[in-house]
């Protein structure tokens, strides 16, 4: 018998990942989170799959996504947009199925890729 767990679900399970729903970047750190909770996040942490389904260019991709996001950090301040664009791609309140939360970034399981959200100004440098 083969079990299977959509990343998702495990990355919302509050057991591994206290207040899932709230961006807490801090909680990795071992000053702010008890060392047995870290690495209990870390055992649950698995964005590229694991075993034989494992992603093949999960390197590669950390690597990207480190140039990605600090070049524009390194030159460029950054601030929400303004307005009803900070809010493209998050949930509806009052719906109850998961997707009711506004601040949340939305994802969809589905073959093809779509693009909405989220926006950011970049002013000029410091």
């Amino acid at each position: 018998m083969q079990v299977g767990v959509k990343f998702y679900t495990l990355h919302h399970n509050e057991k591994y990942f206290p207040d899932p729903c709230v961006f807490k970047p801090k909680r990795w750190l071992a000053s702010q989170t008890p060392e047995a909770q870290i690495n209990l996040m870390r055992e649950a942490f698995t964005p590229f799959s694991i075993g034989y389904h494992g992603c093949a260019g999960k390197p590669m991709a950390y690597l990207e996504t480190s140039l990605i996001i600090a070049k524009p950090l390194w030159y460029f301040n950054c601030k929400l947009a303004s307005g009803r664009l900070w809010k493209v791609g998050g949930g509806t309140p009052g719906r109850t199925d998961g997707r009711g939360r506004p601040d949340e970034y939305q994802l969809y399981d589905i073959i093809a890729g779509e693009h909405d959200g989220t926006y950011l100004r970049f002013l000029t440098s410091r």
